[in-house]
């Protein structure tokens, strides 16, 4: 568990823990949350059912215990208000590991809080995931520059680019592919 203070504010930052797949209320008014905000550049649309944040919480759990995936948490006053995620691709591809990272709440935004999620979880889930991820791989939409100027400050390169493969507002957006090799 790390604490750090952003822009005034204090936040914890800690590993998703077996305790956690036991409050999906949480996490769905947390995912709810992010779906209703207009400026989320997200790839989910829809807002999942509670027996359907049960079941990812579920997933969650049993890859988190195979050291499959790590899981960082920001918290603020008990709130739930950043996901860092790490999961180590199946098969032949499992020297990769996908990363995806999400914050709540504009407050919480271009303060630092993305980038400490983001160097919390790559120091623990290069060591937590079996075997060692070699290569990191996320995405973004074409348009997020914040989140875009992020990455390349943690040294991802883009190494491809789908054209409209996303929808945001009503425009077609191009995701970019971005990897960082360990």
């Amino acid at each position: 568990m790390k604490q750090a203070t952003l822009d005034g504010r204090e936040y914890t930052l800690r590993e998703f823990t077996e305790a956690d797949s036991g409050n999906p209320h949480w996490f769905l008014s947390y995912i709810c949350t992010l779906i209703d905000d207009p400026d989320a550049m997200i790839k989910l649309k829809d807002k999942p059912s509670l027996e359907e944040e049960e079941q990812w919480l579920d997933a969650v759990e049993a890859a988190v215990c195979n050291s499959r995936e790590v899981m960082i948490l920001a918290e603020r006053q008990g709130s739930l208000v950043g996901i860092a995620d790490m999961r180590q691709h199946p098969g032949r591809s499992d020297h990769i590991a996908e990363i995806a990272i999400s914050i709540v709440g504009e407050q919480n935004r271009g303060i630092g809080l993305g980038s400490a999620l983001m160097t919390e979880l790559i120091d623990v889930g290069l060591t937590a995931i079996k075997p060692g991820p070699t290569i990191l791989r996320l995405s973004v939409f074409d348009k997020n520059e914040r989140a875009k100027a992020l990455y390349r400050k943690l040294d991802f390169t883009e190494v491809a680019r789908i054209p409209g493969q996303f929808e945001f507002q009503g425009v077609l957006q191009d995701e970019i592919i971005l990897l960082r090799r360990c």
